[in-house]
């Protein structure tokens, strides 16, 4: 097993998820700003974070599997570019499917909160 490759993709997904986050968090403070009677945004819940957690780790088991299990089904998978992506794709896509079923039966992921 690359520990290197491990750890690199590991430091990778970390910093692009920051990178995604700000551009976020800049939006939602301008949206604040322009519409004070509005609420303010979306605050994760607790569920929230243990199903992205989630996501997370089955993207990152998943995406590195090609280091640590090259010759499984999946790391042959994910070695090829097309893979990698269809990968992805189809992991968000079973989280955005996942996410819509437990809001169908009551579990909030995120709520608005509301300016004080």
């Amino acid at each position: 097993m690359n520990w290197e490759a491990f750890f690199a993709i590991g430091v990778f997904t970390i910093i692009l998820g920051a990178v995604l986050l700000v551009p976020g968090l800049i939006w939602a403070r301008r949206k604040a700003k322009q519409h004070p009677e509005a609420p303010a945004g979306m605050s994760v819940t607790k569920t929230g974070y243990l199903f992205l957690g989630g996501m997370l780790v089955v993207l990152f088991a998943g995406l590195t599997s090609q280091f640590w299990a090259p010759d499984s089904l999946l790391g042959q998978w994910t070695a090829t570019r097309s893979g990698r992506f269809l990968f992805g794709g189809l992991v968000v896509g079973a989280a955005f499917l996942f996410e819509r079923v437990l809001a169908a039966t009551g579990v909030k992921l995120k709520v608005l909160v509301k300016k004080k």
